[in-house]
């Protein structure tokens, strides 16, 4: 009982605690953020109770092209066009993450065509597999 009365008095513990139990992390908890840690708390709770809820808010509707490859990682959709790569964070209200798209044309990549790609973005990265024709 004096374990978890220490737990529970204490903000960040509880905290770091719920992160643990649900296989969660915070990759901003040592920044300094402009959201408080009982901000934080109570989005987690928010988030979780989304989880047990089944309910999550208003579907988001996102219009792609047939037939084209694409990758979708921790919120990150990209897909490949004729001469660019659309990027899209889609919106998480209860993260409190609004969308926001960003599109690269190879021409400024200094490529013509990419064979394949992979994002990751808990690096920030973005690798592409350029198609190169011998010249003959």
């Amino acid at each position: 009982k004096r374990f978890q009365s220490i737990i529970d008095d204490n903000m960040s513990l509880r905290y770091r605690t719920q992160l643990g139990l649900n296989g969660l992390e915070d990759s901003d908890i040592h920044s300094t953020s402009s959201l408080s840690l009982s901000h934080r708390f109570a989005m987690l709770q928010e988030y979780l109770k989304s989880w047990d809820t089944l309910r999550f808010g208003s579907p988001l509707v996102v219009e792609v092209e047939a037939g084209d490859v694409r990758d979708l990682q921790k919120n990150i959709l990209s897909e490949p066009g004729i001469d660019s790569l659309q990027i899209m964070r889609l919106p998480s209200p209860v993260r409190k993450m609004a969308s926001a798209t960003w599109k690269l044309a190879f021409s400024l990549l200094g490529i013509n065509e990419i064979y394949d790609y992979i994002t990751d973005p808990t690096q920030d990265l973005l690798v592409l597999f350029e198609v190169i024709r011998n010249p003959a």
